[in-house]
């Protein structure tokens, strides 16, 4: 009996320990699938922040060939540039196991977005795989479904003129200020950043595309989940403002563009007129002749002639020299063993500096720039802006290169040599005279002001360029009313003999100053200076 009991005992323990170590058994089982299934799930996060899709493609179970691209599509159309990915609590036993996650994007041109989904998985030969689908990378993304960022633009603002009023596209010439737009090439797109695509409508030259970004405005932006097919929008996830278009007005004046270009009708060489209104450097209008062709007024580049000699009289001014103090005007004059002469020979004689610039008399402008100091001349054209500045349209400005030798500096003096401007720069050459500072001419209202130097000279000036128009080679702009001021330019060019020459009259009238060019036109008294009175006439 007692044999049996033991026996019994025994067995019992035995089967007990059996029964035991099952247990122990599937409990270690039980942990280490729970271990594999939350390593699963952790591994697959840290994956898909890193953007390794072909990794997570070996996770899942079954994986279509669209894997990757299902990913990166996304990844591009969301813009993502930072993911983080964290998982609640990982179920691996029963019908549905998986874990819940949350999603923590930033997104170019939209921010922050964060969502909630869930990765489901399962274990298939002793191993634990992502049971996948689209929905596991966003919840929405079920049938084919997928995402889409629409860019929702505004009207683009118009170019203003002066009087707010839309400027007219018709004119050639502000044509050629304005610019054109455009499809955007994927190179200027990427020049121009987000939210820039190719094929989006853009500026392509002029103010259309300096000031871009002004006149396209931001365009509101949605991030939607849209239909296959059709694309229609399943839901909207996150959406932005944007920034509507803002005009940009410009000193254009309507009415005195239409007369200053009415002022050059008949004229069969190019030619050019510019004005500027003196207190604000807004430029006023800008005409080329012939219409359409080479905007001259703003990117010609031509001697400015006599009419520099407002340059060197103020340069003679600062140095001491007084109008009424006497200069000599002979025939002609040798610097360098080169001869320089009036035009058609003019002498004077010995005269008062005053009326050696109303008779524009190289000689004694020779004569006075020669003695001056080396940097006296180059002074007096930085203040005037020879050297150039900025504008928001290709333009050239004006240039004056130190003179190399005592026979270019004699040149200089009256304008030639290497000495450059276009018709829009000796329009605020004029205009500085008028208000007593010269700036850089203006061609948008908003836009920064440009440099801006005080003209001490000024009051002498205006009454020098005065006497130009009542006594001088100005005659044929004096009109009756408001007084005219002026200074003609007789520009030499080429290398015929003798040299052909560009017809200038620089002035103002009011605060209205102008620039009138003929290229070859011959004298600026007899060509460009009536051209100038038609125009100040019509005003």
């Amino acid at each position: 009996m007692k044999r049996w009991l033991i026996g019994g005992v025994v067995i019992a323990l035995v089967a007990a320990g059996i029964v035991e170590g099952a247990a122990i058994q599937r409990d270690r089982a039980r942990r280490r699938s729970q271990h594999e299934a939350v390593a699963l799930v952790d591994t697959w996060l840290r994956l898909w922040s890193r953007s390794d899709w072909p990794a997570m493609r070996r996770l899942a179970d079954a994986p279509p060939p669209s894997f990757v691209r299902v990913y990166s599509d996304a990844a591009a159309t969301l813009g993502i540039e930072q993911a983080r990915y964290r998982h609640g609590p990982v179920r691996f036993e029963g019908d549905d196991p998986g874990a819940t996650f949350t999603a923590q994007l930033q997104l170019e041109g939209f921010g922050p977005y964060r969502y909630g989904g869930r990765l489901p998985i399962r274990r298939r030969d002793g191993k634990w795989r992502v049971r996948w689908t689209p929905a596991v990378l966003h919840p929405q993304l079920t049938g084919g479904r997928r995402f889409d960022r629409a860019r929702l633009f505004a009207p683009r603002a118009r170019l203003l003129d002066s009087n707010g009023a839309p400027l007219d596209a018709r004119d050639p010439d502000l044509v050629t200020i304005a610019g054109t737009v455009g499809k955007a090439t994927p190179e200027q797109a990427a020049a121009l950043g987000a939210p820039y695509r190719s094929g989006d409508i853009v500026g392509q030259s002029g103010l259309q595309k300096a000031y871009e970004r002004q006149l396209a405005g931001e365009p509101a932006s949605e991030l939607r989940v849209v239909e296959p097919d059709d694309g229609a929008v399943v839901a909207s996830l996150l959406r932005t403002a944007g920034v509507q278009p803002q005009p940009v007005q410009m000193g254009i004046d309507a009415r005195i563009q239409r007369l200053a270009g009415q002022a050059l009708q008949g004229v069969t060489q190019p030619s050019a007129l510019v004005a500027i209104d003196a207190p604000s450097g807004e430029v006023r209008a800008v005409v080329s002749r012939p219409a359409g062709g080479f905007p001259r007024a703003t990117q010609g580049r031509y001697p400015p002639g006599s009419t520099f000699k407002i340059v060197t009289a103020t340069a003679a001014l600062a140095s001491g020299q007084s109008p009424d103090g006497t200069v000599q005007c002979p025939p002609e004059v040798v610097v360098g063993g080169r001869r320089f002469v009036n035009a058609e020979g003019e002498a004077f004689g010995p005269i008062p500096f005053r009326t050696a610039f109303f008779r524009s008399c190289n000689t004694a402008f020779i004569s006075v720039a020669t003695k001056l100091s080396t940097d006296a001349l180059d002074a007096a054209a930085a203040t005037f802006g020879f050297g150039g500045y900025d504008l928001p349209v290709p333009a050239f400005t004006a240039r004056f290169p130190p003179p190399r030798d005592i026979v270019e500096r004699a040149a200089s003096a009256i304008g030639q040599a290497r000495v450059e401007a276009s018709p829009l720069h000796m329009a605020s050459v004029a205009a500085g005279v008028s208000s007593g500072t010269w700036k850089a001419p203006r061609l948008v209202r908003s836009a920064p002001p440009g440099p801006a130097n005080p003209l001490p000279a000024a009051p002498t000036l205006r009454e020098l360029m005065r006497l130009v128009v009542t006594s001088g080679t100005g005659t044929a702009a004096n009109l009756a009313g408001a007084p005219v001021f002026g200074k003609t330019g007789t520009a030499e060019f080429g290398t015929g003999q003798p040299p052909q020459t560009h017809a200038w009259f620089v002035g103002f009238r009011s605060d209205l100053a102008f620039a009138v060019l003929v290229e070859g036109g011959g004298f600026g008294g007899e060509v460009a200076a009536p051209l100038a009175a038609r125009f100040l006439q019509s005003l």
